[in-house]
C-alpha cells in the first residue's frame, strides 16, 4: 500500500521526502537562525492555500508585521490568500478556495495577560473551529522559553 503524501510545493524538498510529507504527520524543521526555516514554512503555507486548503500560521517569535514585510517581495507570497477570519463562517458550509490565516502569539502578546501554557489549548480550539487543514507553528523554541 502506497503512503499518501502531501506535496509541499517545494520541488526539491518533495523529492527529498519521496513525494511529500506523509499525510497526517507532524514535521519538525530545525536549523540555526537565518537558515530559512521560516521562509520554507511560509512557502509551504501559501502553496497549500493555493491548492484550496486552509492554513493557520502561528508565529511565536516574530510579529506579523515583520513577517509580511520580509516575505511580501517573495514570489510565493500572495496577499490575496491572507484572511483575518473575522467575516468567515467556520461552522457553515466550507467556502471555496484556500486561505492563510496568520495568528500572532509572540512573547509580547503573552506578556499582555495570556499564558504561554495555554497556547496548545487555544491553537487546538482554533484548528477545530476554523476547520484548518494545515497548522504551522514558528517556532516551538519560543514556546519552550
Amino acid at each position: 500500500m502506497a503512503l499518501t503524501t502531501v506535496k509541499t510545493g517545494i520541488e526539491g524538498f518533495d523529492a527529498l521526502l519521496g513525494g511529500g510529507i506523509p499525510k497526517g504527520s507532524t514535521l519538525l524543521i530545525s536549523g540555526p537562525p537565518g537558515s530559512g526555516k521560516t521562509v520554507m514554512a511560509l512557502q509551504y503555507t501559501f502553496n497549500q492555500a493555493r491548492k484550496g486548503e486552509r492554513a493557520l500560521f502561528v508565529s511565536t517569535c516574530e510579529l506579523l508585521y515583520t513577517i509580511n514585510k520580509f516575505a511580501s517581495p517573495m514570489a510565493f507570497f500572495d496577499l490575496g490568500l491572507i484572511r483575518t477570519g473575522v467575516n468567515l463562517d467556520f461552522y457553515g458550509p466550507r467556502e471555496e478556495g484556500g486561505f492563510v490565516e496568520f495568528w500572532d502569539y509572540s512573547l509580547g502578546t503573552i506578556m499582555e495577560g495570556q499564558y504561554a501554557g495555554d497556547i496548545f489549548d487555544i491553537v487546538q480550539e482554533k484548528v477545530s473551529s476554523h476547520r484548518i487543514d494545515h497548522l504551522i507553528v514558528d517556532s516551538l523554541t519560543s514556546i519552550n522559553l
